[in-house]
């Protein structure tokens, strides 16, 4: 009985120990209730109008949701790196929008906006240090990848705008503003040669040309040629990166591809190591979602292994982004499927990114202008 009296003293002396070291070594944290925390988050945060609508889908309509009916979590500093995990699967397999279950990408995607935010409330002192490390996101496989995800315009904007004012009319430059501009594949940015660059009556275009005897490929075939309208600027950028940056090479057969090195046409690999490298967050400094520094990791700003990252995008993404664009627009459908060589059910299938919401937005700014034309 001493002895177990003993035990029992000892374990209320270690408990204290532990108390008096927690209170005097651990930071006092603040009290901000998750509404709150969100609000100053996405204030400061000051995000494009397009990205701010998705972080307040995951953050305002998900995340404190999840906190005030489910959770039952007043502040900010009684969340734990166990009840991440209870809101991720919360989020994935009780919340999701219309589906049954988020798929790993829609999943992914929502952890990449929580992690940020949980990093912010780290900074003011609202939760505890580190928190942000316990939240994981699922690994893709490139076909899940290419699959589910798409880049918006406001991540797209966000590379151009980098790539104009630190590496203007570079190959990359022009690649991706091929790619987003245009929606074409990276098959056919890669056949271009410099003589498809034209001017038509006063317009600019790029013609596709299938040419497998040459090594150059669409994937439709002689069914995908076709002239693309390019506008001024993205003309202005190619002719600057012929004069200035590109090598004066031929391929082997005699023709002077417009994406170059010094030893001729780039292959379909090297261009979309490009897209790989410009696509990762930190090419425009934003944060790693993985939490690392630029320093420490292998795969930034590297062509050879940038595909490692496991939150940059390959081209395929790019074209989706593009299409979904242009359908927010007016252009009609038929349009879009000629400038981009698709089929309508494919596009309407794999291509069309937009919410049930947008798509009535869409299809109301046609339907107000065929009655403004009554």
């Amino acid at each position: 009985m001493a002895e177990s009296g003993g035990k029992v003293e000892k374990e209320t002396s270690e408990e204290m120990l532990r108390e008096i070291y927690e209170t005097t070594t651990q930071p006092s944290l603040e009290k901000k209730s998750p509404a709150e925390a969100v609000d100053l988050f996405l204030e400061q945060k000051n995000c494009p109008p397009n990205t701010s609508a998705t972080y307040i889908s995951a953050l305002r309509n998900h995340f404190v949701v999840w906190c005030n009916e489910i959770a039952e979590i007043d502040y900010m500093c009684e969340l734990s790196g166990g009840d991440i995990d209870r809101y991720r699967r919360w989020r994935t397999r009780t919340a999701p929008d219309g589906v049954d279950k988020l798929s790993p990408a829609s999943e992914e995607t929502q952890m990449k906006y929580l992690r940020p935010f949980i990093k912010y409330c780290e900074s003011i002192n609202a939760v505890v240090e580190g928190l942000h490390r316990s939240i994981e996101t699922p690994r893709l496989s490139p076909e899940q990848k290419v699959r589910d995800e798409w880049i918006e315009p406001d991540k797209a904007k966000s590379i151009l705008s980098y790539l104009r004012k630190y590496m203007y009319a570079s190959c990359e430059h022009v690649l991706i503003r091929l790619l987003w501009r245009t929606g074409m594949r990276i098959g056919a940015a890669q056949s271009i040669d410099i003589a498809h660059v034209k001017e038509v009556e006063g317009s600019h275009c790029i013609q596709l040309r299938h040419r497998p005897e040459e090594g150059t490929t669409l994937k439709n075939g002689s069914g995908g040629e076709r002239d693309i309208y390019i506008s001024p600027k993205t003309y202005e950028i190619i002719q600057d990166y012929i004069n200035d940056h590109r090598p004066d090479v031929e391929d082997e057969h005699d023709r002077r591809p417009l994406l170059a090195s010094q030893n001729g046409r780039y292959n379909n690999s090297t261009l979309r190591k490009y897209v790989y490298k410009c696509t990762q967050p930190c090419f425009v400094g934003d944060d790693c979602p993985q939490g690392k520094s630029p320093d420490e990791c292998d795969a930034a700003g590297v062509n050879n292994i940038a595909h490692e990252c496991p939150d940059n995008y390959s081209s395929h993404p790019l074209r989706k982004g593009y299409i979904t664009q242009v359908m927010d627009g007016e252009q009609p459908i038929d349009i879009i499927c000629e400038r981009c060589d698709v089929t309508r059910k494919t596009l309407q299938r794999h291509y069309d990114m937009r919410s049930s919401e947008r798509e009535m937005l869409g299809r109301r700014k046609q339907v107000k202008q065929m009655m403004d034309d009554l």
